[in-house]
């Protein structure tokens, strides 16, 4: 009969270098958020978007788009390791963390915006432009209130959670940071070496 270590060794390496790629994202979401600059009326986040649209939809957390996907496979190798020290805390935090992304994936409005921006380039009159204005301005304001803080707010529940199951707490990105780090190394040496105990 298969082993354990064998039926799970793939996705532990998988979510691993998943691990390292977050990793960097996160690094690119700190370099996005200090290069671009910070639009601060609508007809700012407009032009933006009109003048480069990948800083328009970098702006409006498309790394973070792509970590989420990525968190899929780390958080289902977590799963694994960890729930024989605490299978319903983890199972909890499981569950939260994949509604989290249902949420942000549901709410995230930046191709809308992406979108709107194209129509109001080739607006023709004063009226259409106003309309388009001001659904684009519910846009930026339903990304930042849902798409964002609701999200955010369910993940880092399930996160603190998971931190509560391995016996750390991690508050800010730098913390996530190593995190993600720390783990990520764990889960490819667990799918390497087939070692299923977690080791603190």
């Amino acid at each position: 009969m298969e082993t354990f270590e064998g039926r799970w060794k793939s996705l532990h390496i998988i979510a691993g270098i998943a691990a390292m790629a977050i990793a960097l994202l996160l690094l690119g979401e700190v370099y996005v958020y200090s290069v671009i600059p910070n639009p601060l009326t609508t007809n700012g986040y407009l032009d933006l978007f009109l003048k480069n649209p990948l800083f328009g939809l970098l702006h409006f957390d498309l790394l973070g788009m792509i970590s989420y996907l990525l968190f899929i496979p780390f958080a289902l190798s977590l799963y694994m390791v960890l729930k024989e020290k605490d299978e319903y805390l983890t199972l909890i935090a499981t569950v939260l963390f994949f509604v989290g992304i249902a949420v942000f994936y549901a709410t995230n409005t930046n191709f809308s915006m992406l979108s709107l921006s194209k129509q109001y380039a080739l607006a023709e009159t004063d009226m259409e432009r106003t309309m388009l204005l001001a659904s684009f301005q519910t846009m930026v304001t339903l990304f930042k209130v849902q798409a964002f803080m609701l999200s955010y707010i369910i993940v880092s529940t399930a996160w603190l959670l998971i931190g509560f199951a391995i016996a750390f707490y991690f508050a800010a990105i730098v913390f996530l940071f190593i995190w993600v780090l720390f783990t990520g190394r764990k889960l490819v040496y667990i799918g390497i070496s087939s070692d299923t105990i977690w080791k603190q």
